[in-house]
């Protein structure tokens, strides 16, 4: 389980730090990022928990799962209002990038994306539904949560009044959320 963390883990850093240098990512990216592997975490767990073997299982977990999408359903909103749209200010080439992600048309959130959905189906193959737990709040919405508050933070005190517009200022912006999936990922 450890391992797995850990892979998670080098897959969103490597991927996002090389979007980053070329000038890709914004703290929409990022915190989308974070929601779309949760949402892509629970698709898949419920998959599995179809399993006849772990019927007693799914139907336990249905009102996990329903909360779950909820949870997710709510931070999309204020993930896609408040850091896709509200939060670049005067800066059209932020909201150009932004709408570049959110209609899959960034090849590095793509490539992040699709890598991390591969990992997680084998994760889920190779475990056969051991350490399977669904649940409404769980540590990644943790990160989601703390990273919707950190992101709002960092958009209206840090960029806004810095004027962050160079790749190292983003990426300063940025390191405190893969700190955050670092630390939280590692418990």
């Amino acid at each position: 389980m450890r391992n797995s963390r850990l892979i998670d883990t080098l897959i969103t850093i490597i991927i996002t730090i090389i979007a980053l240098a070329l000038g890709q990512v914004t703290v929409f990216y990022i915190i989308y990022l974070f929601w779309f592997q949760e949402l892509i975490r629970t698709i898949v767990d419920l998959f599995f928990s179809f399993d006849s073997k772990f019927k007693a299982r799914f139907d336990n977990t249905f009102q996990s799962l329903v909360g779950s999408f909820f949870l997710l359903f709510i931070y999309f909103i204020f993930i896609v209002v408040l850091f896709g749209a509200l939060v670049i200010g005067n800066n059209p080439q932020l909201l150009i990038i932004n709408i570049k992600v959110f209609f899959f048309k960034d090849i590095y959130f793509n490539i992040n994306i699709v890598l991390f959905a591969i990992y997680y189906i084998l994760y889920r193959i190779k475990n056969l539904n051991t350490n399977f737990s669904l649940q409404i709040f769980n540590k990644r919405h943790l990160i989601l949560h703390i990273s919707i508050v950190l992101g709002g933070v960092l958009q209206f005190l840090v960029i806004k009044n810095f004027q962050i517009d160079s790749t190292i200022g983003s990426g300063l912006v940025i390191l405190p959320f893969l700190i955050l999936k670092i630390i939280l990922n590692k418990h």
